[in-house]
């Protein structure tokens, strides 16, 4: 009863406070909804002219309805939405974060006291905060009124508006419009080179245009600080697109309070125009303009220069990096909603596109032009052209220039195509109008010398190049004819700059030079046959079979005498397993026949003569068969071959057929080979009919090989005609091991076979240990004892997979004295390497001596820091020495150090030095000892460039680099030296460069900068 009756005294207390005051707690309002039974809930319908028919849950939506609120929960951090809309299609959400007290009277609704309000719809890629000392909801209207120490923020990272600030803001949840008094906006940007940038703009009044992403600052200043800017852009009106489009009136550039620029308009397109507009002044080319418009598709160029080298439109732009396309005379980003054409659809999906481009050079004269890249059939067939026509009217003595490049590449399943031609009306026309820019820059117009890139560069030689191959459908010929194919059709033409006549002309030619290739099977018999029965799992051996019958013999009579030879039968005698298998009956006759051809024309006296005709024809016919289930096998080939060449007006005719024979007996390991020439001739020469000599016969052997568990048994001989010779060998291989021992016996005087070399081999092989050693025994030595050895050993041993490695390669010979030994100790590529040789004394005694010494050191970004981290220095370095102690004339080094000195915010210091001396001989004095204290003073002379110490130096510098940047709030101070060893005019000079130039942080791309090159002798 007491709980009862505090529910009704709280009720009677709120509905007072709703007839009396207009100001109302929403939090203890809406709470009451949602704990208030049925007869409370009748009680406030009626208290506010509701109507009190209905259950709980439809008395209490009346309540929420009559105030324009659903609400659900506790106050702070909750939802609202407009349930009074008729449509709502962007599906708005509002959150009253936090007030301190909230009414509501005829569709507004007052929240005061720390206010803070987010808010999204289904399209948005992050939610908007609005916070003020008083905000005011037109939920009629739907639009939010912030008042006093307003800000609106935006999470969306492409948003142009990511923090606004001002007196009052005023927002418009439906279209996205926001109105400011004494604006300031205020966003973090990356510029070109990845550095977050604070923006700032402000203005006594700011709109924001929603749908068109717009805002507009009257009397208003932009720039990289809030307090106090070193630099800011002061102007009547400034308007900033969401895309990175800037538009100023009346505008006055300031550094600190100092005006330096006005001007009464200015367009800085962040946004990409259809025709690409590049100006700026460049040393070579004078003032210049660059136009790009393409025709279809998009340039790929463009769009990567806008993004990567002009800074200004890295901060303003939205950041979308969808595809561009042409929308009007701008880029916008694609829509799936539009239909771009047919034509517009193929060029997005493959890739292509086609561009005129137009420029105009104070230098250069006019240059018209066009690329175009174009892939059809899913990009197996591709055509790319670039070419233009221009003309110099600062110099009519080149009169028209042109170049025009044309590629192409067919890559069917059964052809192959590739096309390069070429045109170009001198040396530099090339370098001079293929190397373009096709993005805006601010700095250009601030007088900034523009770099042009480099891809194009001068030519001097060119070629036209057609190469084709091709297979032709076969598969209704079947096995008679398996492959045809144009293994490669070339036509090649060397065009040459001709100083004289000033023009391109033919060198040499190749017309054409082409391969073909026929193969097929004129017989192809073959029967299977199926077995069932117990077989061995490797090899049937009858040899061993008989062995087993003796020992079972010797088991049925004698069992003690019989368990001796088991231990050794086991060794010879596989599992046998049971089972069916199936074996084969083949015979076939296969052809193989290829032709080429070449014809090579060379420039003599005017004209094109022959330099090279050559062509060729061979072929194979190949019988083949194969016996039961590794009975026999035969494989012969008849090789006919047909050469003739014409070189230089000497003509030879060469032609010869060649037969190669090879039997096998697979099942006991027989193999028979025998090469020979059946006939042969030399231009007008008789034909020469086979002989059975040496000279005929290229190979005679028969080789014996039987597998026996990890061993192999193999037997080799050479037979006559050729130098007869025979080879015994046991090899070994299982678990790692390889092991064999091999005795060779040669022809001696054509009597009999002697002993020659006896050699031996073993190695072990895991995942981080290699270990192998050969020995040697030469027989024909034999009187000098020890000195028929020779001895060779390799070890390696990783002490982690990949990683450091130990290894040495010793050789020995002539009494196991050490001929070489070389040690090195590696990670990835050498640290150290010790080279020890072998060599004999007058006295006859031997002796060791280290024959070089190899040391890398290689160390990477080595680091310091101090005070917190917030004082820092790096070193790499790279050296590779090497010291020949036999040959003072072989020792060289090579270095490179990178040294960088850092003060966190405040300064970069770094240096780098390449150098090389391959004069060491000069360190040795009279005594033939080196001297390190000279070499040291020779690399303190190798930076001498004021007193000629550098020209009396063995250390060569290749390339020296200093750069000191200092930082400061908005601007940076860049002092760099960079100098190389160039190639100029025909000879070696040192080319150096010195700059120093102040660079805007916001905008890397605007530098004040004064830089002098000089070159010195070698």
């Amino acid at each position: 009863m007491i709980r009862e009756f505090e529910k009704r005294l709280i009720l009677i207390l709120l509905m007072a406070m709703g007839f009396l005051v207009p100001l109302l707690c929403a939090n203890l309002l809406l709470s009451s909804f949602e704990n208030a039974d049925l007869s409370q809930l009748q009680t406030m319908a009626a208290a506010y002219s509701i109507g009190s028919d209905g259950d709980e849950e439809e008395l209490r939506n009346a309540l929420k309805s009559y105030f324009s609120l659903a609400y659900q929960g506790s106050l702070e951090g909750e939802l609202l939405s407009d349930s009074n809309a008729e449509t709502d299609n962007k599906g708005y959400q509002l959150k009253i974060e936090k007030c301190d007290s909230i009414s509501v009277n005829d569709g507004f609704m007052v929240l005061e006291g720390n206010v803070s309000l987010s808010f999204s719809t289904d399209d948005d890629k992050g939610k908007k905060l609005l916070g003020a000392d008083r905000i005011v909801m037109d939920m009629d209207n739907r639009i939010l009124t912030a008042i006093g120490n307003a800000v609106f923020k935006d999470a969306s990272e492409d948003s142009s508006r990511q923090e606004l600030l001002g007196e009052i803001v005023s927002y418009n949840w439906d279209t996205s419009d926001i109105n400011l008094q004494g604006g300031d906006i205020s966003s973090l940007r990356k510029n070109n080179e990845g550095n977050t940038v604070e923006f700032h703009a402000t203005g006594s009044t700011v709109r924001y245009i929603g749908d068109e992403d717009v805002i507009v600052f009257e009397n208003g200043t932009i720039s990289t600080s809030k307090s106090d800017p070193y630099w800011g852009i002061s102007s009547a009106r400034t308007a900033l697109l969401g895309g990175g489009d800037l538009f100023i009136f009346n505008a006055v550039l300031f550094l600190g309070r100092v005006p330096i620029l006005w001007f009464p308009a200015f367009f800085y397109p962040g946004t990409r125009l259809i025709f690409n507009p590049a100006i700026g002044l460049a040393s070579d080319r004078g003032m210049f303009l660059n136009t790009t418009t393409e025709i279809y598709g998009t340039f790929p160029i463009s769009r990567g220069e806008l993004k990567s080298s002009s800074s200004f439109a890295a901060l303003l732009m939205s950041g979308d990096t969808g595809e561009m396309v042409a929308d009007g005379i701008i880029y916008n980003p694609k829509s799936k909603d539009k239909d771009y054409g047919s034509v517009e659809q193929w060029a997005s999906s493959s890739g292509s596109y086609f561009a005129i481009l137009g420029d105009v050079y104070q230098k250069g004269g006019v240059f018209l032009g066009y690329k175009t890249v174009n892939n059809l059939a899913a990009k197996k067939i591709g055509i790319d052209s670039f070419g233009g026509v221009a003309m110099d009217f600062a110099d009519s003595t080149k009169g028209i220039r042109y170049f025009e490049i044309t590629s192409g590449k067919v890559n069917l399943d059964d052809i192959k195509l590739e096309f390069s031609i070429p045109f170009y009306s001198d040396r530099t026309a090339y370098k001079t109008y293929g190397n373009r820019l096709t993005s805006f820059s601010l700095d250009s117009i601030l007088g900034s010398e523009q770099i042009f890139p480099s891809t194009a560069s001068n030519i001097s030689s060119f070629q036209w190049q057609l190469d084709v191959s091709a297979s032709m459908p076969v598969k209704w010929a079947g096995h008679y004819l398996t492959e045809a194919r144009i293994k490669q059709l070339k036509v090649l033409l060397d065009f040459e700059w001709d100083s004289v006549n000033e023009k391109f002309q033919i060198k040499s030619a190749t017309l054409p030079s082409f391969s073909t290739s026929v193969k097929g099977t004129l017989v192809d018999i073959s029967a299977s046959h199926d077995v069932a029965a117990s077989q061995r799992d490797r090899y049937s051996d009858n040899v061993a079979k008989k062995m087993l019958e003796e020992l079972q013999s010797l088991k049925d009579g004698d069992s003690e005498s019989a368990t001796l030879p088991e231990v050794g039968l086991s060794l010879f005698l596989p599992q046998t397993v049971s089972g069916s298998s199936s074996y084969s009956d083949d015979f076939s006759i296969a052809y193989d026949w290829n032709q080429s051809f070449l014809n090579e024309l060379k420039l003599f006296d005017g004209a094109l003569n022959r330099k090279n005709l050559n062509y060729s024809t061979s072929g194979s016919l190949v019988i083949s068969t194969n016996l039961g289930n590794r009975l026999f096998r035969l494989n012969n080939a008849i090789d006919p071959s047909f050469e003739h060449s014409d070189k230089e007006n000497v003509t030879v005719e060469t032609g010869k057929v060649v037969d190669k024979l090879e039997m096998a007996i697979p099942l006991l390991g027989l193999t028979y080979s025998l090469n020979w020439k059946i006939m042969s001739f030399v231009s007008e020469e008789q034909f020469k009919y086979f002989e059975w000599n040496s000279t005929n016969v290229s190979l005679h052997n028969l080789k014996l090989s039987l597998p026996i568990d990890a061993f192999t048994l193999s037997l080799s001989q050479t037979l006559p005609p050729t130098q007869q010779s025979l080879t015994p060998a046991v090899s070994f291989s299982n678990w790692g091991i390889k092991a064999s021992i091999s005795q060779k016996f040669d022809e001696k005087n054509g009597l009999k076979l002697a002993p020659t070399v006896l050699s031996s081999s073993l190695s072990f092989s895991r995942s981080l240990i290699s270990v192998s050693a050969a020995v040697n025994y030469d027989f024909s030595r034999i009187e000098n004892g020890w000195d028929s050895f020779g001895f060779s050993q390799d070890f390696s041993w990783f002490f982690w997979k990949d990683g450091l490695c130990l290894s040495d390669q010793l050789k020995a010979e002539e009494n196991f004295r050490i001929q070489s030994l070389d040690l090195r100790l590696s990670y990835r590529k050498n640290l150290i390497a010790l080279g020890v040789q072998g060599e004999e004394k007058t006295n006859g005694s031997w002796m060791l001596k280290v024959k070089d010494l190899e040391t890398v050191v290689n160390v990477s970004k080595l680091r310091f820091s101090f005070w917190r981290g917030r004082i820092s220095s790096e070193i790499s370095l790279d050296l590779d020495l090497v010291y020949d102690f036999l040959n003072k004339y072989a020792s060289s080094l090579k270095a490179k150090l990178d040294f960088k000195f850092a003060i966190a915010e405040f300064l970069d210091l770094t240096f780098s030095v390449s150098s090389q001396n391959n004069g060491f001989y000069r360190y040795f004095d009279n005594e033939d000892k080196f001297r390190f204290s000279w070499m040291m003073e020779d690399l303190w002379r190798s930076f001498d460039f004021f007193n000629g110490g550098r020209k009396n130096t063995s250390f060569n510098l290749s390339s020296m680099s200093a750069e000191l940047v200092h930082y400061m709030k908005d601007w940076n101070l860049h002092c760099k030296y960079n100098a190389s060893v160039v190639l100029s005019d025909g000879s070696w000079v040192w080319e150096q460069t010195a700059s120093f130039y102040v660079q805007w942080v916001a905008i890397p791309d605007i530098k004040l900068q004064r830089e002098k090159e000089w070159e010195t002798d070698n």
